[in-house]
């Protein structure tokens, strides 16, 4: 599994991607209009890895989803039209690891929730057998300009 750097400070952030270089993350990211998309991949890279989780929960910003296995959402929510959220979990060692997103507002359909959960285990289990590889976001794809947002 290879996982794209977004942001390292206290934290470090990661997108989980395909070995064929996919990033349902960066996909999604890059499905959004433009001031949403760069407000997403603005906060990925450096208010998350710069502040801690109660200051995610106060402002609302974070919370586990109810009814999954060790899922958190990321929201940011807006005026009109859907909530974009991006879907995590832990590891140790301060490290997040970021599965895909969706710009929905409401109830979480299920399948987005196992879809995260699937993630997770496969990341566990690439971590476990040492095929994990770690790259920078811009080097998932150098010919995609979502790197740049």
């Amino acid at each position: 599994m290879k996982l794209g750097r977004i942001g390292q400070q206290t934290w470090t952030v990661y997108a989980a991607c395909g070995d064929d270089g996919s990033c349902p993350l960066l996909d999604f990211i890059a499905s959004l209009d433009t001031k949403r998309g760069a407000k997403v991949l603005r906060d990925l890279r450096v208010y998350v890895p710069t502040s801690e989780p109660a200051d995610w929960v106060r402002a609302r910003f974070s919370a586990a989803l109810v009814g999954s296995d060790g899922i958190f959402e990321f929201r940011w929510p807006t005026r009109g039209g859907g909530t974009p959220r991006v879907f995590w979990f832990y590891d140790e060692g301060r490290v997040i690891i970021c599965s895909h997103g969706l710009d929905k507002k409401g109830a979480m359909p299920q399948p987005e929730l196992r879809l995260a959960e699937q993630v997770r285990r496969a990341y566990l289990a690439a971590k476990a057998d040492g095929r994990l590889e770690i790259l920078e976001l811009e080097d998932l794809d150098p010919h995609d300009p979502r790197g740049s947002i």
